[in-house]
């Protein structure tokens, strides 16, 4: 079958908008890979698979030598395992970033699938990907985080007392105080939190408006 160049090129946006449509949810969720990495890593799929299945079609009939399209495509799941081992962090006896480097590694399938002509499977697959993630980031389907994320609180320094106090009135855990001193009056005390549910990452994020003497609070998912 032959395909034209306009053919080939559609294949690349409809690439993009998958990639964007699956970047999207993960920039939203203030992940470190958003919408530029998903739409990087499924549009350069889609073109490594498409120069794979259709770059050396004039050496075909020219000798008659057969080869592989799936030589490169099989390059592409492996090497962006590179990516996505990027992504993961461990910290703290916790793991961070799984869920986008398996995002990641999927969008590259689904780059693939469209660079090799199944449009409707490789957006199907992009929809599927954006609709798990948000049925499982629903409240209901995650009761209790359990996350350790660094919570920073920027406060006076002769107030340091009241982080400790607002937290344990909330029930909040919370270890390894550090304090950083920023000028002559202000500190800023880093803290490692577990949040069990929204109403407790919210309390947290409220601290600012529990004394005039907490200047900044600020959550870095762990």
């Amino acid at each position: 079958m032959i395909v034209s160049e306009f053919d080939l090129v559609l294949r690349l946006v409809i690439s993009i908008g998958c990639g964007m449509l699956i970047g999207n949810e993960r920039k939203n969720r203030s992940k470190e890979a958003g919408i530029r990495t998903h739409i990087i890593i499924c549009l350069g799929s889609c073109l490594m698979m498409i120069v794979s299945k259709y770059g050396f079609s004039d050496l075909i009939f020219a000798d008659g030598a057969k080869y592989d399209p799936a030589r490169i495509a099989a390059q592409v799941v492996s090497g962006i395992g590179f990516l996505g081992a990027g992504m993961i962090l461990v910290k703290r006896q916790t793991i961070s970033g799984l869920t986008t480097a398996a995002g990641m590694w999927a969008t590259s399938g689904v780059g693939i699938a469209i660079g090799s002509g199944l449009l409707k499977l490789g957006i199907g697959t992009a929809a599927c990907i954006v609709v798990v993630q948000w049925i499982f980031h629903l409240e209901f389907t995650r009761p209790q985080y359990h996350e350790v994320d660094v919570l920073n609180v920027v406060v006076e320094a002769d107030k340091i007392s009241l982080i400790s106090t607002y937290l344990e009135k909330k029930s909040i855990r919370y270890e390894d105080l550090r304090v950083e001193r920023l000028d002559n009056h202000l500190v800023c005390c880093e803290l490692h939190v577990t949040i069990t549910n929204n109403a407790e990452r919210e309390a947290i994020l409220m601290m600012i408006t529990a004394d005039e003497a907490i200047k900044k609070v600020e959550v870095v998912e762990g």
